[in-house]
Parts: structure tokens; sequence; C-alpha cells
């Protein structure tokens, strides 16, 4: 190589490994108001000309044509760094009709309440997340460290909504962004964009010196053609140290000829999307160091072996990304040895021991033993948070059990229900009055004997205790029906008045703190904070679970998301209110000595 080649060669290496001023910060926005320059050295028009090609792509404003670069400067030594705060670019979505969500809303708000939001298992508050996440309606005003549209971008992926994330990231433009241009790179490339890949939603390729941002450089000036960028941009990189793996995926998607790229030690969006572009399977090792689009590809590929696929799904579990259809059918493929399947199970990662436990059921031959299997997959589940995940996946199995009586009766009808089986529900004797009125309640409430149930709840817990008699264990329950029941208005008015009155009343279970219930009342009933009242509810929800949540606060979630306009939303928490509600055990009086 001549003296020349390697004097431009090290000139590039250079260039591209200094970040862009003012974006090495992912939390802030920095603007430099002053930079005090020593004297620059005096350089060569050869070499600065050289430099300027080996950072931009043939053709652009920064190649030869611009003539001489006088100067190259060294890397200032007095930098005045101030913060903006977070801009945002024009207003994206893809749902229309939402634009005065969180308009009114503080932007600290929003960013800290987007944390929790839509990563969960339970259907109707990812729904809702969903829906304000991907709603066309303009980010609040404020200070703020990131971009609204950048967490937005974010959670998405983060729940494994990969397609919606990179529909999204297609729209947004941040200018001048470092941490949004990452995050939207990231989507575009899960999202196997191939076309925006390499667009101008991608600049930060042709200027930043990060090792992700070159790699991309060098992929996109090698399916654009341009063999000496791309030759010259991987000669930068063996520079910087290599990477074997882009290097062995790369060489397979430009020759058509896909092999394994061996151990990649640290693998980033731009790694994914070459392997499934060159049709190779995202593996177990990378997925455990990945994040959810990682371990959602590897569940989702059949030439990953079961056990690692379910290892993968175990990782993303938490996070709402898996369907209850695709957990039945990985669950389905485990390969178990010979013995007692249910041996141990406590100590077993969840999804190991449900399967487990599925599989038991499936090959047990009598029914009660089949419904006490099926019992203690659910119970687990309900410990864990993950009930009507776990029902629905079972649904199959719940449905075939013969009606039956005993002591999991109850927990097998709550969850023919929540799985939406309300016709299996209904052929089973349902023990205790709460639970046969939900059933009532929520197949539509206009039953007569429903509504001559409420009445009486209405008549029972209006009253004022007799101290001489025996406490009612299912008041609580009791209260628990007769709230959503008037939240979602499904009551005759002569007993409305009084299920009001009793839904003011402060029953058993948990409920938010005053300040967040305040909270959430005044942004529900403000202009331009809707959303930031639904990501309220969300939260406190997600904080609590409807397991222990009061029977008060659950209703008035309820009633605010249905006054919302989101009805089957609403019909859903609803649901979910009535049959995961568990009563804590009635404390019992103090004796008074005699």
């Amino acid at each position: 190589m001549s003296a020349l080649r390697i004097d431009c060669l090290a000139v590039a290496v250079a260039l591209l490994a200094l970040p862009a001023a003012g974006l090495d910060d992912p939390d802030t926005h920095e603007v430099i108001t002053s930079i005090t320059l020593p004297d620059a050295e005096q350089t060569s028009p050869v070499k600065a000309t050289s430099a300027a090609q080996a950072a931009s792509p043939a053709g652009s404003p920064a190649g030869p044509q611009m003539g001489p670069v006088p100067k190259v400067l060294t890397p200032p030594r007095d930098i005045q760094v101030g913060t903006l705060g977070s801009s945002e670019g024009p207003t994206v979505g893809l749902i229309e009709g939402a634009d005065d969500l969180w308009s009114g809303s503080g932007r600290g708000d929003i960013e800290i309440l987007l944390k929790a939001a839509l990563t969960t298992t339970d259907p109707p508050l990812r729904d809702l997340s969903r829906r304000l996440i991907l709603a066309k309606a303009a980010s609040p005003t404020g200070q703020g460290k990131r971009a609204i549209v950048t967490l937005r971008i974010e959670k998405l992926l983060q729940a494994g909504l990969i397609e919606e994330a990179g529909s999204l990231a297609a729209q947004a433009d941040v200018p001048n962004d470092a941490d949004f241009s990452r995050v939207q790179a990231d989507a575009l490339l899960y999202a196997g964009r191939g076309e925006e890949v390499c667009s101008e939603r991608t600049a930060s390729r042709l200027t930043s010196g990060d090792t992700f941002w070159i790699e991309l450089r060098a992929y996109c000036a090698a399916v654009g053609g341009d063999t000496a960028l791309a030759d010259l941009t991987r000669a930068v990189l063996q520079a910087q140290g290599g990477d074997p793996a882009f290097d062995a995926l790369l060489d397979g998607v430009i020759d058509g000829k896909a092999q394994a790229p061996g151990k990649i030690v640290r693998p980033t969006a731009l790694h994914v999307f070459l392997l499934r572009r060159a049709g190779l399977p995202v593996t177990g090792e990378i997925a455990a160091k990945g994040g959810t689009p990682e371990n959602l590809f590897a569940v989702r590929d059949a030439r990953n072996a079961p056990s690692v696929r379910l290892a993968a799904a175990e990782r993303i579990v938490g996070r709402g990304a898996i369907s209850p259809i695709e957990l039945r059918a990985l669950s389905d493929a485990q390969i178990w040895p010979a013995g007692n399947l249910e041996e141990g199970i406590e100590k077993m990662p969840f999804l190991v021991a449900q399967a487990r436990l599925r599989r038991a059921a499936q090959t047990e031959s009598q029914p009660a033993r089949r419904m006490a299997l099926l019992a203690a997959a659910l119970s687990i589940a309900e410990k864990k948070g993950y009930f009507p995940l776990v029902a629905t996946v079972n649904a199959d199995l719940l449905v075939a059990l013969p009606p039956a009586s005993g002591p999991d009766a109850p927990l097998v009808v709550r969850s023919l229900l929540l799985a939406d089986a309300d016709k299996a529900a209904a052929a089973w004797k349902i023990a205790g009055e709460p639970l046969r009125a939900a059933a009532l309640l929520l197949a539509g409430g206009a039953d007569a004997k429903l509504q001559k149930m409420l009445g009486q709840f209405a008549e029972t817990l209006s009253a004022k205790p007799d101290p001489k008699a025996p406490l009612d264990p299912d008041r609580d329950a009791k209260a628990q029906v007769l709230c959503v029941a008037a939240a979602l208005d499904r009551m005759p008015p002569d007993v409305r008045k009084k299920a009001e009155a009793i839904s003011q009343n402060r029953w058993a279970g948990k409920r938010p703190a005053d300040e967040a219930m305040r909270k959430i009342e005044q942004t529900a009933q403000t202009v331009g904070r809707r959303g930031e009242a639904v990501l309220r509810i969300v939260g406190a929800v997600r904080s609590i679970g409807w397991r222990d949540l009061s029977p008060e606060s659950g209703a008035e979630f309820v009633h605010l998301v249905k006054s919302f306009g989101f009805d089957e939303a609403a019909k859903a928490m609803a649901r979910e209110a009535l049959l995961l509600y568990v009563p804590p055990p009635p404390v019992p009086a103090p004796v008074t000595p005699r």
C-alpha cells in the first residue's frame, strides 16, 4: 500500500471516529455555546480531500468537487455546554383522531408514565397503552430529557410490536437528536424495512464515528453498488479492531452465500437485520444478549430447538410480546423426559412449570386429576400475575373438562370466563352468589336473575351490620359486583342510587395513594390530559394488580375509561376486575376481655 494510501486511511479513521458534536449524550440535547480553538496545522489539499471522501458517500457534497479543505481542526480544548431540552419533529402516528391526548400535560410526567405502559400481559391495559402510543397526537410541551416519539418507538420494541415500531419510525423525524436517530434506526432494522434503512432516515450513518453507524454505512454502500466506499469503510472498521461476524454476514448478504457468522460479541439491530436478510436464525445465544426483538425472533424460528425457544420466551413473557396461541404451540412442542412431570415444578422457571403441567394434564385420563393439574397451573399463574394469560393458553383443555364441583371448580369457572368461554362456564354449577352474579353481568347484564341479585346485594350492603350476626364472607365480593355494574351502567334506577353510595365506601383491598387518585381524577376532567389520565390508570392497576385492587378503585377506573369512549377496553377491564379480585380474609373483631 502506498504512503499516500496509508495517509488517506489514517485521516479517514480519525474523522470517522469523531462523534458528532453535541450528540454523544443520549439523555440530553446539548448546544455548544462557545469554543476556544488553538491554531490548526496546515495540511495538504490531497490529504484533506481524501479524508472528506472517506467520510461521505461518493458523489455527495463532501466529495472532491468541493475543492481542497485548507485546515483540519484539532479537538477543541475548551467547550461550554448548555441544555436545550428535547425537541420534537412532526406529529406522527398510526391511529388517527386522537389529537388532544396530552397537549395539556407536562412533558416530564408523560416521560415517566410511558415507562410503565404497554409491556404487560394484561390484555386491556396493553390495548389501552398501544392505542395511546400509536395515536397521532401532538407531544406535550416543556422541558424533557428525551423526545416523546423516541420513547414511543422504544416502548413498541420492548413490547414486541416490531412492525408498528418500524412504521412509526419511518414517519418520524427529530433533527439533531442522536438518541432518537439510534432508536429509529433500530426499529427500521428490526422491522426489516430495507428501503428506509439506507434512506435519509438513517443519515447519522454518514457522519457518526460510532461503530454501529460505520457498519450501517458499509452495508448501505455495498447494497447500493458503491464498491469503493464500501471497501474503504470496511478498511476503517478493520483499523478500529474489526467485527468478523459483521464481515461474514455482509459478505453472505452481498454474495447470496449465507453462512453462520460465528460468535457475535455484542449483537446489534444491524446484526439481526443481516441475519434475517441472509435467511439465518436468531439463535438462543444471540437472544440471551438482546432485548425483546431478538428473543421474539428466536421464539418464532422453528430451526431453534424447542427448549431454546422456551428459554427465549421466558425472558420476555412478562412484556406481553408473545400471544397465548404462540405460547400454547410452544408449550406443546417441548420434549420432556419420562417420569413425573410435576416433580419439582416449584423450583422451575415459570414457563417450564406451565408447560410440564399442561403436558401432564393432556396425558391424564382421569377428569378430576386433570382438573387438579390445570388448577395447579392457574394457581401458580395467579400468584405471578399471569392468570389471564395462562387461562387463555389452557382454554382448550379447560373447555374439555366435564362440569364438576369441588374446591377447584370456582377457579376453573373464573378461567373460562376470562378466556371468553362463557358458554362452557355456564355449564358448571357455579358456587357462590358473587361469582354467579359476575357471570350474568359479563353475559350482558339484562338477566332478571341478575337484577334481583343486584337488588339484594344493595339491600344487604346498605343495611347497618348486626354486631351479633356472623360477618358475611362474600361482603366485599358482592360490593365488587355492584360497583362494576354501576360503572358499566347495568342496573335498574332504584338500585343505582344505593350502588353509587356503596361505591363511596372503602372496601377490602389496596388502593392508590390519595394524591395519585386525585391526579387521576384531575387529569380525567382536564382538556388535553385524557391520555395522561389513561396512563395513570394503567400505572395504578399494574402497580397494585386486579387481585388486590379495592372494589371502589377498580370500578372507578372502569367508569373513567368508559367515559373516555374506550367502551371495549372498559368491558375488558370490568371482566378482569370481577374475576381476578380476591378479597382478603376478614379480620375478626377484637375480643373484649371480661
